[in-house]
């Protein structure tokens, strides 16, 4: 069987992607797999090649900024595209979303051979979703697009993965055919990030309680505030950090929370450095309770067990089930700033096992959610969808 794996944005130097770490899966699997996606730096025309970990990878130059490529529209970048997938017969064809540099190969593909085309559906994207927190340019310019073809692009396709209930809901009640939608949480990168035991990482000058976050950026605020608030509370009196990696916070939000005891690390490569994920004691998974929130998966939650690391965590959507499937790995708390203060209290003075806690994380990683396991659940979908 023959698969093409198109990536809406901008290739990931470290290329642990939830699209890449599947189609990684399904390759090792035994599938002839191509995974399309578009240059983060040079121009190589008319694309280059790569293989990594059995995935050949093909990406395309293109004249428009990174920012734009990024969100998944693109001008010369898909016109190569629909060249490249002209000549090629594909079984399965795997767009990761409904924007035009994954789709349009995809359904140009489907035309041509009659392949199966398989989209996926990770957030609330329209009109009490995304769309409503997007800067007015995007609106003007592009969410005309975003807001017709959202629901448009999974009614016409063959399979829709989603990330959660709740759009798989909100999928339905659009008028999309149950059967043919299934659940796809993220996996846990137990390839690359391995388990260290905590005291390793324990020096004489570390703090006593090290939190960490993966994926920070200035826009994550709005959902951890109760945290970073009753953080910055505790750190007054007690020997604790917060460390985070991704994009560094602005100089007036740290002004803002009092925030002298936050480590910025910038984003992990997971080929060198995933080792870094391990100095942490406590990684942190805070988000409000709303639509949006609800609509997807957050794929960090597979990063922090297979680190090994205990999680502190507010259950909502999909993660209410998971939270009771696995209290062992989970300091569960409230969203707001009291309840999140007194865990904070509760860890700080030992009253949790965290070296058992992230064992644990880390067997559930292995046993249950690494990505191979979530490649063999897409394998599965796949044949199902072959045979309708």
């Amino acid at each position: 069987m023959k698969i093409l794996f198109c990536h809406f944005g901008i290739k990931d130097k470290s290329g642990f992607g939830r699209t890449f770490m599947l189609a990684k899966g399904i390759a090792a699997l035994g599938y002839d797999l191509i995974f399309l996606t578009n240059q983060n730096e040079g121009f190589k025309f008319p694309y280059g090649v790569e293989i990594r970990d059995k995935v050949k990878i093909i990406s395309f130059p293109d004249f428009l900024p990174k920012k734009i490529l990024g969100l998944g529209f693109g001008g010369l970048s898909i016109l190569l595209k629909l060249l490249y997938v002209t000549n090629k017969r594909f079984d399965i064809v795997h767009s990761d979303n409904h924007r035009p540099s994954a789709a349009f190969p995809c359904v140009w593909n489907r035309l041509i051979y009659k392949a199966k085309y398989i989209s996926e559906w990770w957030d609330n994207y329209g009109r009490g979703g995304q769309y409503d927190n997007k800067h007015w340019l995007f609106k003007v310019f592009l969410g005309w697009y975003e807001i017709r073809t959202e629901i448009k692009n999974h009614l016409k396709a063959d399979g829709v993965i989603v990330l959660s209930e709740e759009t798989r809901n909100r999928a339905t009640s659009n008028k999309i055919d149950d059967r043919k939608i299934t659940i796809i949480h993220g996996g846990a990168n137990i390839d690359y990030i391995d388990y260290y035991e905590p005291f390793n990482f324990k020096h004489d000058n570390q703090p006593k309680i090290t939190f960490g976050y993966i994926g920070m950026s200035d826009g994550e605020l709005v959902d951890l505030e109760p945290f970073i608030k009753a953080f910055s509370r505790c750190s007054k009196k007690m020997d604790i950090i917060f460390q985070t990696f991704g994009k560094k916070i602005s100089r007036a939000n740290k002004s803002k929370y009092e925030l002298t005891k936050m480590l910025e690390s910038g984003w992990v490569n997971y080929f060198n450095n995933a080792d870094a994920l391990s100095r942490i004691d406590v990684y942190i998974l805070i988000k409000a309770n709303n639509a949006i929130n609800r609509a997807g998966w957050p794929n960090k939650l597979g990063d922090y067990l297979a680190a090994g690391r205990p999680v502190l965590l507010n259950p909502y959507g999909d993660l209410c089930w998971f939270s009771q499937k696995h209290p062992k790995g989970l300091i569960l708390t409230e969203w707001n700033e009291s309840d999140i203060e007194k865990k904070i209290s509760d860890i700080y003075n030992g009253k949790y096992d965290l070296n058992q806690m992230g064992k644990y994380n880390r067997r559930i990683a292995e046993n249950e959610y690494s990505w191979m396991s979530q490649s063999s659940k897409l394998e599965k979908f796949y044949k199902t969808i072959l045979i309708k």
